[in-house]
């Protein structure tokens, strides 16, 4: 037995399914399945009863459930502890910052400001995608991560957030659109609009947002192209493929035609900073504060050559 082969044990056992937590893997049902047997031929146990519509624990099934469920979890836990344990003893604050959001235009000022402001300490800065940056804090690559507030859908209790300002969710859409000389729109008037969005396995939170917005306006959405990276989606938006689902914060490159026209119905929602809590979250909380300083509402408005970062 191999952790990886008790996670997915566990996690079929939780959800019940192979399809749904293969999905929740982001691995194949296939080889979720193949994992399983293997599992099962070296316990020499039985561990699901399967039919054609879900699987069901044995009794030994059940029991190592039981016993094993928090396994996973623990040693994540204990991993990420032993890693803020070491990086306490050291002066290194690692940083990372969503990228495509109107920090990245300024990374190479706040990278200045924080070794200016803290000279007792050593900096890096990271922008990272979505899926990057979520994986980076959890596993504690990072010490602070600067993200949108519908990707902490769960907070652990050892983790201390701060909100650094709101914003407005909005649309993308090709200068060529008819949309694109609109102040604001309402997501009412999308309802036959396609689509472009982020992959789910790559943006969860963001695509629980966007499909919130939409059934609130009382609509199911007709997606017709979903990306990995938001310089994609961009890429999409600029050739009319659809409109892209995005926020009023986005930077966007200036060799491109896409328009960023904010929704006016949808609820705002924050970028935040958070970091785990230990001997140095008080500096940590003042490293946040001085990151939130250099927001300025007008830099998603400024002409940008890409997606920022330090040169």
């Amino acid at each position: 037995m191999n952790l990886t082969k008790l996670h997915y044990f566990i996690e079929v056992a939780r959800c019940g399914s192979f399809s749904e937590a293969a999905r929740q893997l982001y691995t194949s049902q296939s080889n979720l399945s193949k994992q399983i047997g293997l599992l099962e031929n070296e316990l020499n146990i039985r561990l699901f009863r399967r039919t054609n519509k879900s699987v069901v624990l044995t009794n030994a099934g059940q029991y190592l459930y039981d016993r094993l469920r928090n396994v996973p979890e623990q040693i994540n836990e204990a991993c990420a502890q032993a890693k803020i344990l070491e990086r306490d003893e050291t002066d290194l604050i690692r940083i990372g910052v969503l990228k495509s959001s109107s920090f990245n235009l300024v990374l190479s000022q706040i990278y200045r400001e924080l070794v200016s402001t803290f000279p007792e300490s050593d900096f890096e800065l990271e922008y990272s995608d979505f899926r990057q940056l979520r994986a980076g804090f959890e596993s504690s690559v990072f010490d602070v991560a600067v993200t949108k507030s519908y990707e902490l859908t769960q907070v652990s209790p050892g983790v201390e957030t701060r909100t650094l300002y709101s914003m407005r969710p909005a649309i993308l859409v090709s200068e060529d659109n008819a949309l694109a000389k609109r102040e604001t729109v309402t997501m009412k008037e999308l309802r036959d609009a396609d689509f472009i969005i982020m992959e789910q396995s790559e943006a969860p939170g963001y695509n629980r947002n966007f499909r919130s917005a939409c059934s609130a306006a009382g609509f199911s959405p007709r997606v017709v192209r979903r990306t990995r990276r938001m310089e994609s989606l961009i890429m999409y938006v600029a050739n009319d493929v659809g409109v892209g689902w995005s926020d009023s914060d986005i930077s966007i490159p200036k060799t491109s035609n896409v328009r960023v026209v904010p929704l006016s119905d949808v609820p705002e929602i924050e970028m935040v900073a958070v970091w785990h809590r230990g001997r140095r979250a008080e500096l940590f909380g003042a490293v946040a504060d001085l990151i939130g300083s250099f927001h300025d509402p007008e830099n998603n408005a400024r002409a940008a050559d890409g997606f920022g970062g330090i040169k």
